[in-house]
């Protein structure tokens, strides 16, 4: 495993053990004779357990601490441009769903007004985490600004089977920080 592009921090790992509780790991520089024995617990209230390879330890704070009390996490996140050549891994801003949960519609032929409860019927909802995701928006490399792609809109269904929709208004807060989306939803059912 490869920690940054240049190639000089590499790790390797290898799956010792796995039940429901817990997952059991070696990991250490690629040229260890033997990784150092790691026991990462699986958390009881969350999705995911997040594990840093280059700190060698497990990482707290990456999603709400609860998984079943939250719909969407405004976060940073990886994503790996396939479309570049060669590929390239980057971080982005964006919005994730609840996997357990949640689940979403991207639409950017109709208007935002014009959606009702008639129009999610029929809708077919993805429960991929990054449906919403982050290219809602657009990079203006000259201006060096976020802008909101107005077309998108999102239709929400929650755990209790709650339908909303969804526009962002901006990537901005009022004093201009970056990274604070704005969005405005309604209650649909």
């Amino acid at each position: 495993m490869r920690l940054n592009g240049t190639n000089n921090k590499l790790r390797k790992i290898k799956i010792t053990y796995v039940d429901a509780f817990q997952y059991m790991i070696e990991a250490g520089d690629i040229n260890a004779v033997q990784g150092q024995p790691i026991t990462i617990v699986k958390k009881e209230n969350n999705n995911y357990t997040y594990f840093s390879f280059d700190l060698l330890k497990t990482v707290e704070g990456v999603e709400p601490d609860d998984h079943r009390d939250w719909d969407l996490q405004a976060t940073l996140y990886s994503y790996v441009f396939y479309d570049q050549n060669p590929p390239l891994p980057y971080v982005v801003n964006g919005i994730l769903l609840n996997p357990l949960s949640t689940t979403a519609y991207k639409d950017s032929l109709n208007d935002y007004n014009a959606i009702d409860l008639a129009f999610t019927n029929g809708l077919n909802f993805s429960a991929d985490r990054d449906v919403i995701g982050f290219n809602w928006k657009t990079y203006d490399i000259d201006k060096n600004v976020f802008t909101v792609v107005p077309k998108y809109s999102f239709i929400v269904k929650t755990k209790t089977q709650s339908i909303y929709k969804l526009k962002f208004l901006d990537f901005y807060s009022s004093t201009g920080v970056k990274g604070s989306p704005k969005f405005e939803f309604k209650r649909l059912k």
